[in-house]
């Protein structure tokens, strides 16, 4: 429903008026006799359309028209219908910001006609204009608030506009920007970068991205869109830059640790231990043989800690997908089996059959806690459960030992808490499960032990 406001100072014409544009139209008409009236109203309420006669008593229909754009600052579409057909007062009507001019007079259907579509034409252009507005509004404003550098550039290479961040990012205020070339702004050239994600995109006609290295040393993750206009011809790009340095710089730290956890610190490990080994060989007294064990011991240790380092390392690039938990439990319960005999372990499963979302180091997570039970329970059986619940799966593994105190219970999952002798067993299970997007609790088992519930999501 279009909500109009109709003007006029004879009341017989406003009826005849209001009526036809409620027969014709889905228009609800609102009528007042005198400018001055019909300003309260604007003034309080909201109106899809004013329609106002010239020539009025006390204020004329212009004066009203001012007074809206000016006193009131409001847009709202203004026609104006009136008798008085003179040129000087249409051009007046149009510069004062009218939208329409119409003139009375001739058959009454015909006219009548002719407002009311001019009137529903100017409602509809209004509110296309409004939400055209609005949405140019809620882009800049994401634009300017982008955490992003954001910019848009002719093809050469001329910054047109650019938002508040990437302004900031080289000291200097957004229209400070506009005009220069940004491989001169940001990389110091004359000339654009050797791979150059705007230009390739220009190529392509398709958004492209690359990473780049600025000589300040900063890394950059640069994203160029090909800019068309109404007939498909580029005419710029919109480049959108990310500082990825801090990534970069962490992905450089952990490529470096795992280079040293894989091939320093555990070759001197399996160096330590082959001498060690040859040591062994010899003719030994009770007391160095005893020496030997230790040291060996403790060398596996350290081997199982640097794993555990390496794993951790690991959980932040994997990679989530589908996978068969049978498959999955499978394999831990297999690392497991040889221990579980040796101690004399039963192990029992009930599993149904799923598909869930998961990592490929997922297994550790179950044969680290399955393991956990065997060495440290107490107890002589470990049973897996895995079913599903209503919105996920869940992988239970129970044992029959002396339990977990109620005062640990809050502590088992923190970095350095022991359960395996490296402070790493049971945290780096939590790591896993909840870059899975799932999580772990820990409760009593109706075995008489500790019970670990595992919950993935469904696939």
């Amino acid at each position: 429903m279009k909500e109009i406001l109709l003007v006029d100072d004879e009341p017989d014409f406003l009826d005849l008026c209001k009526s036809h544009l409620e027969q014709n139209e889905n228009l609800d008409v609102e009528v007042v006799s005198s400018s001055k009236k019909a300003y309260e109203y604007i003034k309080n309420n909201s109106y899809d359309c004013i329609v106002s006669d010239y020539q009025m008593p006390s204020n004329s229909g212009l004066e009203l028209l001012e007074k809206v754009r000016k006193k009131l600052n409001k847009d709202t579409p203004f026609i104006v219908f009136t008798g008085k057909g003179r040129e000087e007062v249409a051009m007046r009507a149009l510069n004062l910001g009218a939208d329409r001019y119409i003139q009375k007079g001739g058959d009454p259907k015909t006219q009548f006609s002719v407002l009311s579509q001019a009137t529903k034409q100017e409602v509809e252009h209004w509110r296309t204009k409004r939400k055209l507005d609005k949405s140019e509004k809620e882009k800049s404003l994401i634009l300017e608030n982008s955490p992003n550098h954001v910019l848009f550039q002719d093809l050469n290479h001329e910054i047109v506009w650019a938002n508040k961040k990437a302004a900031e990012s080289v000291d200097m205020e957004p229209s400070d920007l506009v005009g220069q070339k940004c491989y001169e702004i940001w990389h110091n050239r004359k000339k654009p970068c050797d791979i150059c994600p705007v230009e390739e995109s220009w190529k392509a006609g398709e958004v492209e991205r690359d990473e780049v290295k600025s000589p300040d040393g900063r890394h950059w993750l640069i994203t160029g869109a090909p800019a068309k206009n109404h007939k498909g011809k580029i005419t710029g790009a919109v480049e959108i830059t990310i500082n990825i340095t801090e990534r970069k710089e962490s992905e450089d730290r952990k490529e470096f640790l795992n280079s040293l956890v894989r091939h320093n610190v555990k070759n001197k490990i399996q160096v330590a231990e082959g001498y060690l080994n040859l040591l062994q060989e010899k003719e030994l007294q009770e007391e160095e043989e005893r020496y030997i064990q230790r040291s060996l011991k403790a060398l596996r240790k350290s081997e199982k800690v640097t794993d555990k380092v390496k794993t951790l390392l690991d959980v932040e690039e994997i990679e989530l997908r589908k996978r068969d938990i049978n498959k999955i439990l499978d394999n831990a319960i297999s690392e497991v089996k040889d221990l579980a005999e040796k101690r004399g372990f039963e192990l029992k499963t009930e599993i149904e059959e799923k598909e869930v979302v998961a990592c490929d180091l997922c297994e550790k997570v179950f044969s680290n806690l399955i393991e956990n039970s065997i060495k440290h329970s107490g107890g002589d059986k470990v049973k897996i459960v895995a079913k599903e619940k209503k919105d996920n799966f869940v992988v239970s593994i129970r044992d029959n030992g002396k339990g977990i105190p109620d005062e640990n219970k809050d502590k088992i999952f923190e970095k350095g808490f022991s359960s395996d002798g490296t402070g790493l067993g049971l945290y780096l299970v939590k790591e896993i499960v909840e870059t899975n997007e799932g999580k772990i609790e820990v409760k009593e088992s109706d075995l008489g032990g500790a019970r670990f519930d595992v919950y993935l999501n469904k696939a």
